[in-house]
């Protein structure tokens, strides 16, 4: 893990080094100024969000982060699914084959759990304690692509829309519900035939308002890019850093952010790589090394002497043998996730606590 924040970050820019930063004491108590100041702000400290545009990989971590809660902090998840089937209706066993059981399932069969469709959305939430801390991780699943849209007004535009939509709700309603599982669940059950697979609204204004609220953001960077980062994964790269910038920006410096790069199973071989060792911290320097090549990620450092960012590398099965690329072309094929078996998963539920 990597903080980004605080003054030794501004001597680390004018040095030029790229080796990581231990802000020790210095950065808890930047983090406890800019919790304050979430409080003052209704910004929910306990929440964390984690964001990734579509095809970007949010099953596996989700299931990752499933597997860490239940097993560490006294876990337990809530999850609402709508789902359409051709006709237009809620289709059960659709919504079935998203459930956290259902792709865990899929996993130890062999096979890649169901990905959403643009009749689909679904919304996970994990909730643990830390002794006495409470948490909750929150994911919104769907297809097509939101991001060019999450700025205020078309959220404000997206919440007009369904105020025509939902009679029964009144707008400020929408404004205080929106983005909560509970909100879902009666849309769910009272205006299923008004919705009818079209989600773009309800799930633009889901995301807006999830970020807006808070305390933490974590944005996933798809580990796929790496292999082919000669190629386009570098020109994928660019686009993502400088769109997370943008939120960045957008979003303020109340909260704390997490740039989490996944599949690094992919890119190296991390059976006999323990967690928190040092050969561990090698592979993450490796990583951000490459990633401070792009110039929207070394923006997104810039932004770090103002607001606590974080960064980790993590993978959802150690055991897998990574896939080597030369010249843009795959040497060997990656055999399939069969479980998981995650590795550096925990440091992500730390940066929520």
């Amino acid at each position: 893990m990597y903080p980004f924040s605080g003054e030794r970050l501004g001597a680390f820019l004018e040095s030029g080094s790229e080796r990581p930063l231990d802000l020790g004491l210095a950065l808890l108590v930047v983090l406890s100024l800019y919790q304050l100041t979430g409080l003052i702000r209704d910004v929910r400290i306990s929440d964390v969000f984690i964001y990734g545009p579509s095809r970007s990989g949010k099953t596996f971590p989700l299931l990752a982060l499933y597997n860490h809660f239940v097993n560490f902090y006294a876990g337990t998840h809530r999850e609402i699914i709508l789902s359409y089937d051709t006709q237009g209706k809620l289709s059960k066993a659709n919504e079935d084959r998203l459930r956290i059981e259902s792709m865990l399932a899929e996993i130890e069969a062999g096979n890649m759990p169901k990905s959403t469709s643009r009749a689909d959305m679904a919304m996970y939430v994990l909730s643990g304690k830390k002794g006495a801390i409470p948490i909750e991780f929150s994911f919104i699943d769907y297809s097509g692509e939101y991001t060019d849209d999450l700025d205020p007004e078309n959220y404000a535009l997206a919440v007009n829309n369904l105020d025509e939509k939902l009679e029964r709700f009144n707008i400020n309603t929408i404004y205080r519900r929106i983005g909560t599982i509970s909100f879902l669940e009666q849309l769910k059950k009272d205006y299923a035939k008004e919705l009818q697979g079209e989600f773009h609204d309800l799930i633009l204004a889901s995301i807006y308002k999830k970020m807006e609220t808070a305390g933490k953001i974590i944005f996933l960077v798809d580990g796929d890019y790496l292999l082919d980062y000669h190629l386009e994964g570098r020109m994928e790269l660019t686009r993502l850093f400088g769109l997370y910038s943008r939120l960045m920006d957008l979003l303020g410096s109340d909260k704390s952010y997490a740039l989490v790069v996944t599949k690094i199973d992919k890119f190296k071989d991390l059976s006999e790589i323990p967690e928190e060792s040092a050969e561990a911290r090698e592979v993450e320097e490796e990583i951000y090394k490459l990633l401070s090549k792009t110039d929207t990620f070394r923006e997104i450092l810039h932004r770090a002497r103002k607001v606590p960012i974080y960064f980790y590398t993590v993978s959802v099965d150690a055991t897998l043998t990574p896939q080597f690329s030369k010249e843009g072309k795959m040497i060997e094929e990656q055999q399939r996730i069969t479980q998981i078996f995650p590795w550096m998963v925990g440091e992500i539920a730390k940066f929520g606590f």
